[in-house]
């Protein structure tokens, strides 16, 4: 039963019902002609008692005129005629098969039917059953009044069966008795039986005619649209269960109903509702986390592009200012020695002031270099700003990207709840399921324990009955409904337990995220540290070549001073020619230095 469909369950449940009813039908028939007949064997023996009781009361009756005529007349013919003219013309029944008849002990008096029995005694006829009817009679009489069965003759059709009753006749010796026959009561039930079967069977065709009728017009129709009002939700519902265990969460039920199926559709419906929303949300918190993510990346290599370069420039700019440091020592030695020897030199002074002029030339053009190396050390630490900028930018974005994360987590989090909430509405769904499937088998019971008491009703129940089985029906349907329900409930339950454990793979996902991005916004830092570092370095080496630039103002000036004694040291120029070509491969050493600053400038 598993394995089959609700619609071939539901059509098994109307053809069983429709045959039960048919079933149930055919026993009513032969209940009502049963019924029938023990009616009409009561009805009988009611009839037997009434005519005993009538035939006694009407004797009884005429016994006590009888006896207060006689009493007035005088002799015995005098009585002898007046009782045969009393019981002449005294017939009933239909028929006129009954009369009375006088006698006085055995011998009979009056005999309106057979007057040549008037005058006999009959204390020795006997009848075809054997019985000794008058003497019967005679002793019932004398005994006060009683009944006696006997056969006797009827006109027109021989012997047959005859209730008789016989009293005494008071203040006489007379007593007088009547009867009745069992044929005429027999054909009296067997009227009513052919009558009570005859409305029976009208019965049975009119109760027929109108189980067909609504067979056809309202059970049928109505097993059809409950069947259809049943499975069309139920299989709606299943396929938007399919496709939203596929991925599909665009399905929407259009609930008709407040029925447990029309709830149902619309927790569905809402449940996909739910995750499409929060789905939505999830694939837009993680392109947002990938955008940011990809921003940290790129900043973060930007910074750490900026890094190298700033840490080449400061290793070249540290290896210039090295060089220069020690070219700059050798002109002062260099200059020291042309001061000495100055004091000696008087001779030469021209020549020696022109490489003088030609050294205060050189120190400008070094004072130059050394202003050069100031505006890059400037720029170097702009760039290092930049840098730092950036740094605090992608610091900014691995913040906001943590956060994001945390956002996602949060929703996540409120998925998995809205995820459990969905579950224990199922779950209370399908508590009230079951509450419905108890209450239905106990209207099953009741509906059947009122079947029976209709059934022991008899005719009276018939149609109770009948009410009583479609409630059974309609119980036995209900049963089968919310068994199918119930099914249902739990897939759904299923499916909301696998998709809650997706929201858990997705929240764990989601932390390693927010993992790597701390772990971004911590390289960040480190970057931003580094920059500050390289800034400083470059603000000293901008520091380092503004004394320089001063020195060589100061050397200018020294220079110019030696100019004005060097007119005196003329006459010694030949000796410092020397020194002086010490100088100018140092000057040049400086030249070389000042054209590698100013390709690390370019």
């Amino acid at each position: 039963m598993k394995n089959l469909h609700i619609r071939t369950k539901l059509l098994l449940l109307f053809l069983i019902s429709t045959l039960s009813a048919a079933v149930l039908f055919g026993v009513g028939a032969y209940s009502s002609r049963r019924l029938a007949e023990t009616g009409a064997r009561e009805a009988a023996e009611a009839m037997m008692a009434g005519e005993r009781a009538k035939i006694k009361v009407a004797t009884d009756s005429l016994a006590s005129v009888l006896s207060k005529s006689l009493s007035s007349l005088e002799g015995e013919a005098a009585r002898t005629a007046f009782l045969r003219q009393a019981v002449k013309d005294a017939f009933f029944e239909e028929d006129r098969s009954g009369y009375y008849f006088v006698y006085t002990g055995t011998t009979n008096v009056a005999h309106p039917v057979n007057p040549t029995l008037q005058g006999k005694d009959l204390a020795e006829l006997k009848g075809p059953d054997g019985v000794y009817s008058v003497r019967d009679l005679a002793r019932a009489a004398a005994a006060g009044g009683g009944f006696v069965t006997f056969s006797w003759a009827k006109p027109g059709k021989g012997d047959m069966p005859k209730i008789g009753y016989a009293t005494r006749i008071p203040g006489s010796d007379y007593w007088i008795g009547t009867g009745v026959y069992v044929d005429n009561v027999n054909e009296a039930a067997a009227n009513i039986v052919a009558h009570m079967q005859a409305e029976g069977d009208r019965m049975m065709y009119i109760d027929g005619a109108v189980f067909a009728v609504m067979f056809l017009l309202v059970l049928l129709p109505l097993s059809i649209m409950i069947s259809r009002g049943i499975v069309r939700p139920i299989r709606e519902t299943t396929e938007a269960a399919r496709r939203i265990a596929a991925g599909d969460l665009d399905v929407r039920l259009a609930a008709t109903g407040d029925d447990e199926a029309g709830q149902l559709q619309q927790a569905l419906d809402s449940m996909a509702g739910s995750l499409k929303r929060n789905l939505d949300a999830l694939t837009e918190k993680e392109a947002e986390a990938k955008r940011e993510a990809g921003r940290s990346a790129q900043a973060a290599e930007e910074a750490r592009e900026a890094a190298g370069r700033v840490e080449a420039a400061n290793a070249a700019m540290l290896g210039a200012v090295h060089g220069l440091t020690g070219v700059v020592s050798e002109v002062g030695a260099a200059t020291h020695d042309l001061t000495s020897l100055g004091q000696d030199i008087h001779q030469g002074a021209r020549q020696q002031q022109e490489r003088l002029e030609n050294t205060a030339q050189a120190m400008g053009e070094m004072r130059d270099a050394v202003g050069e190396v100031a505006r890059n050390a400037a720029e170097a630490s702009k760039a290092t700003g930049q840098t730092r900028e950036i740094a605090l930018e992608g610091a900014g974005i691995a913040k906001k990207t943590a956060q994001a994360m945390t956002e996602l987590k949060s929703m996540a989090d409120s998925l998995k709840t809205n995820m459990g909430q969905l579950g224990t509405k199922s779950e209370g769904i399908g508590a009230v399921i079951q509450v419905i499937s108890d209450i239905a088998d106990q209207t099953n019971l009741l509906a059947l324990n009122a079947a029976i008491e209709a059934a022991r009703a008899g005719e009276a129940g018939r149609g109770f009955a009948v009410v009583a089985d479609e409630v059974r029906k309609l119980a036995e349907k209900t049963m089968a409904a919310t068994g199918e329900v119930g099914q249902n409930i739990k897939a759904i339950q299923a499916m909301t337990r696998e998709n809650m454990d997706g929201v858990d793979n997705t929240m764990q996902s989601v932390d390693a995220t927010a993992r790597l991005a701390e772990q971004s916004g911590e390289m960040l830092r480190q970057i931003l540290e580094a920059a500050e570092h390289s800034a400083s370095q470059v603000r000293a080496i901008a520091s380092a070549a503004d004394q320089q630039a001063a020195s060589a103002q100061a050397i200018m000036e020294s220079v110019a001073q030696v100019s004005d004694i060097a007119r005196d040291n003329a006459g010694r120029a030949k000796d410092a020619s020397q020194h002086f070509q010490n100088l100018s491969d140092q000057t040049g050493a400086l030249s070389g230095l000042i054209k590698q600053l100013g390709s690390l400038d370019g």
